[in-house]
């Protein structure tokens, strides 16, 4: 009596036999999901679902200015958002005497070969071409022709040296040490000779309206022979390029401009100084350009 009553009360207590799963028993077969309820593989919408042709996002397009490696096109952004300046003036100068000084014998042989050229060949070549000048006369179409004429062979000589100078500064500023021959080495010479007609018209002209807009022109435009050399872009695109580097780092740049006029006129000063100022005052320009546009 007592086992049937205890057993009776322990089978009221508890799930039947029949309703407990047992060890190693699976889901009957319809208590698996249909097979068309799946999720697509992945999370993937179905064919239904894809957006119709056209309605993507049009890529987006980054724009490199000219003349600026396309890994280095956050140089414009890094003097706005107020970040570390590209490079210190005192760095530039330190580093722009350190590399003439090293190579002070090409670079003496060079500024006394400048001015071997301008005493024998501008000056006797000049005065040919104004002699007509004082001769009252002469014909007024000639004296213009031959003034004019002589006028550009010394601006042409001159720009000349001015592009064997940015060619041997350039090489300088990468760290390698020009001879004499690299000077006369110049890469895409008719577009750098080009750019500079171009600049010396347009900062005339500006000089012509109030003056300071020839000296921004020229400013802006210091970079142009380099780019012109350096990457062998057009005249066009030389100077677009240099306006762009000069006008995203107006601040240090200008302040470098200042410390090398004020070097450059001590130079003038001492007579001969300037054999010693113009290739450092140079070098450190050519040194400034490798920095804002990412080249150094």
């Amino acid at each position: 009596m007592t086992n049937d009553s205890s057993s009776g009360d322990s089978s009221a207590g508890f799930p039947p036999p029949e309703n407990i799963p047992q060890p190693g028993a699976t889901p009957s077969p319809g208590g698996y999901p249909h097979q068309g309820e799946y999720p697509p593989p992945g999370g993937y919408p179905g064919d239904g679902l894809k957006p119709p042709p056209g309605s993507y996002p049009p890529p987006v397009e980054h724009h490199v200015p000219y003349g600026v490696p396309a890994g280095n096109t956050a140089f414009r952004a890094r003097r706005r958002n107020g970040e570390v300046a590209p490079f210190h003036v005192g760095e530039v100068m330190s580093f722009a005497w350190g590399r003439f000084r090293d190579n002070v014998g090409t670079w003496l042989a060079f500024m006394l070969i400048s001015i071997a050229a301008s005493l024998l060949v501008v000056f006797p070549m000049s005065l040919v071409f104004f002699a007509p000048v004082a001769d009252s006369g002469s014909g007024t179409a000639l004296v213009l022709t031959l003034g004019a004429a002589g006028v550009a062979l010394i601006v042409l000589v001159g720009m000349l040296l001015q592009a064997a100078l940015v060619r041997a500064a350039l090489a300088e500023s990468a760290q390698d040490r020009p001879s004499l021959r690299h000077f006369g080495r110049i890469r895409n010479l008719s577009q750098a000779l080009l750019a500079m007609a171009i600049v010396a018209v347009l900062t005339f002209a500006g000089l012509l309206l109030f003056v300071l807009p020839g000296l921004l022109v020229a400013f802006f435009s210091m970079f142009a022979v380099h780019f012109a050399v350096d990457q062998n872009l057009s005249a066009i695109d030389a100077i677009k390029s240099s306006w762009r580097a000069v006008g995203a780092n107006v601040g240090p740049l200008l302040l470098l401009v200042l410390v090398l006029y004020l070097i450059n006129l001590a130079g003038a000063l001492i007579l001969i100084g300037f054999l010693v100022t113009v290739p450092v005052a140079a070098i450190a320009v050519a040194l400034a350009y490798r920095r804002v546009t990412g080249t150094a």
